[in-house]
């Protein structure tokens, strides 16, 4: 089976690096990435995705549907967190 995204065993523990937005981080074990919202192996096979890209994009190969994310995160800085888009009266938007 191909895994879209990347998985290395280290010394440190394991490097992931997401399909959707190439992100890599290191965490000391697959348990601590799951924890802390990451898609990757054993616990999801096939692909890995971070905490910020939404793993169904990747399965059904549309990671263009996020591009906007991407470019944003681009020119201001990749968030801490996952940022629902909220209107002025803190609604959430739904494109």
């Amino acid at each position: 089976m191909r895994l879209y995204g990347k998985r290395e065993s280290i010394a440190e523990g394991v490097r992931l690096t997401c399909a959707c937005c190439g992100f890599t981080k290191v965490f000391s074990n697959d348990r601590e990435a799951f924890d802390l919202g990451w898609d990757g192996p054993p616990y999801f096979t096939g692909y890995v995705a971070c905490d910020l890209c939404p793993g169904s994009f990747i399965v059904l190969g549309k990671t263009h549907l996020h591009d906007a994310d991407h470019k944003r995160w681009a020119q201001s800085g990749r968030p801490d967190r996952f940022q629902i888009p909220r209107d002025e009266e803190g609604g959430r938007i739904v494109p």
